[in-house]
């Protein structure tokens, strides 16, 4: 969840990012809703024709023998989570546009130069917490 908004349940950080990475942008989050969504027709209707890897080459790495003009990254992200996306619950409200402005736009306070102190860092410190934890 993102400044007081639902979350995607089942999406964690590396999810969240490969997200966007295929679907940027406001449009492509709604793109990627429905996409969520059609999942749950198509195990419904039990039409869904999904697209399949093929071999190209001796190493055995595959291609996506696509049955559209998708982008490889969208593609391969929508192959790597057809199963997963089945478990996923979108709120109503995502995407929301005001969490998309204050990513893109973020307000931060201004930092005086003057006020920052560097200094070493306190090694048995942070060995005792790391100890005390972490249990190093």
């Amino acid at each position: 969840p993102s400044n007081n908004t639902d979350g995607i349940k089942g999406i964690g950080i590396v999810n969240a990012l490969e997200t966007v990475r295929a679907f940027p942008g406001f449009e492509g989050l709604e793109e990627f809703k429905k996409w969520v969504y059609d999942s749950r027709l198509e195990s419904i209707t039990k039409t869904s024709k999904s697209p399949k890897l093929t071999k190209t080459n001796k190493k055995g790495k595959g291609k996506i023998a696509s049955r559209s003009s998708e982008e490889p990254t969208k593609m391969g992200f929508k192959i790597s989570h057809a199963n997963a996306r089945k478990r996923w619950r979108i709120p109503d409200t995502f995407p929301s546009k005001q969490v998309i402005e204050a990513y893109e736009n973020p307000q931060v306070d201004a930092i005086e130069k003057d006020k920052l102190i560097w200094t070493n860092p306190d090694i048995n410190g942070i060995r005792g917490f790391l100890s005390s934890k972490l249990g190093w």
